[in-house]
């Protein structure tokens, strides 16, 4: 690894979208920018990334939930009228305003946690000499959706001339880039990169060099159930779906977000109860630890009376439906609770996606069933000599059954090899 900056050396450095989630952060964005940076040969300058949709800042979090219990008193002891829906509004500018001032904000310590530092082919900070010049490569790939290697080069090339001597190649990801992506892997493919062979040269093990210990006798399972912004609850045999921050009465009203996204389509806790139980009565408490991680409804309900508030909003909740929505509000997450005998992780705190991470690199199994989340996190940060097995929660049979108790066997002569 160069450890000291060479001016007649090309180096990259890499942006990504703050506001995406963790794995598709750096599953998606970072490793696809990555290799393009390293089809230059050039070497990587360490630029910090900022999750900024798992980690808020404190304020955000204490004004968004003080919020909530303003519309909890609008919507349940006043209701739905002019007065409500007018707070409502003023509350959304004031949270759009918080929202953009903490996109601002810049968490290190889980950079630090995950290690990313130890990417970097240079050490210590870069020389104030150098200067960042964006290359725009989303435009490139834009107009050459079959482009080749060779035009890809000739295109950074020519860009690169432009560029004053002393620049940093600075590779960003834009929001039209997700399209793009075949576009873009066919150039990386073309280059000699796997990208599955590269995220585990990058991103496990820069995390084992964070000396975290995920390795266990016993075997690691763990269930990850989506909520916050993904997720359907019924009340008085109404349906309300929570995506994103949008409001639906039905998974009809959704077909085009499928469509584009279909492991958005939401599990409740209860249906992923059998599986648990299915897999818990393969194992004794010594041969398996069963953990069940989720960010909980606290965002689900925040998006919801948002929405219910909204003088657009076409769902109307009669009597019995609003006091059982005030039941499931005021026991929030436990709905968990028949999740007993695992250790449960609840919440969006930062503690809890750190203690998420690292359970999730040493799991031997991981249960999913909505969301990107669970399964990229467990690929960028786990051994990769260690079998594992991840499985969508809906697909769950005997076969799957079957495998489980085939490593369950083959962990059992590990440990006693």
């Amino acid at each position: 690894m160069n450890k000291n900056m060479n001016t007649a050396k090309q180096y990259f450095s890499i942006q990504t979208i703050s506001g995406s989630g963790l794995g598709d952060q750096l599953g998606t964005q970072f490793s696809r920018l990555y290799a393009l940076g390293k089809v230059l040969g050039a070497d990587y300058v360490y630029s910090p990334v900022s999750f900024q949709r798992s980690v808020k800042p404190p304020y955000h979090t204490f004004f968004f939930r003080f919020f909530f219990r303003i519309r909890y008193c609008l919507y349940f002891c006043i209701g739905r009228n002019l007065l409500s829906m007018g707070m409502n509004v003023l509350l959304m500018k004031i949270e759009n305003r918080i929202s953009r001032i903490a996109d601002k904000y810049s968490e290190k310590e889980l950079t630090e946690f995950l290690g990313l530092k130890h990417i970097s082919d240079v050490m210590g900070d870069v020389p104030d000499v150098y200067n960042y010049s964006d290359p725009d490569i989303g435009s490139f790939f834009k107009e050459n959706s079959n482009a080749s290697l060779a035009d890809f080069k000739a295109y950074l090339a020519e860009k690169l001339n432009s560029f004053p001597a002393d620049s940093i190649v600075q590779l960003k990801w834009t929001g039209d880039m997700w399209s793009l992506i075949p576009a873009i892997d066919k150039v990386i493919a073309e280059a000699g990169f796997s990208l599955e062979t590269l995220r585990n040269e990058i991103f496990s093990k820069a995390f084992r060099q964070q000396a975290h210990s995920v390795e266990n006798k016993q075997m690691n399972i763990v269930f990850h159930i989506r909520c916050g912004d993904s997720t359907k609850i019924t009340v008085n045999g109404q349906q309300l779906i929570v995506y994103d921050k949008f409001l639906f009465s039905s998974e009809d009203e959704m077909e085009h977000i499928f469509k584009i996204d279909p492991d958005r389509i939401s599990k409740s806790p209860g249906e992923y109860l059998p599986v648990y139980e299915s897999v818990k009565q393969l194992f004794s408490a010594e041969e398996a630890q069963i953990f069940v991680l989720s960010d909980g409804y606290e965002l689900t309900y925040q998006h919801l009376l948002r929405n219910l508030l909204k003088r657009k909003c076409t769902i109307s909740l009669d009597a019995t439906a609003k006091k059982e929505l005030k039941m499931k509000i005021r026991n929030l997450n436990t709905a968990f609770d028949a999740f007993g005998d695992a250790t449960l992780i609840i919440g969006e705190t930062k503690q809890n996606l750190k203690s998420s991470i690292q359970i999730l690199a040493g799991a031997d199994i991981v249960i999913w069933g909505c969301g990107g989340f669970a399964g990229n996190t467990h690929q960028l940060f786990k051994n990769p000599e260690k079998k594992s097995l991840v499985i969508k929660v809906s697909e769950f049979n005997t076969s799957s059954i079957s495998t489980i108790k085939e490593m369950k066997n083959a962990k059992s002569i590990g440990n006693h090899s």
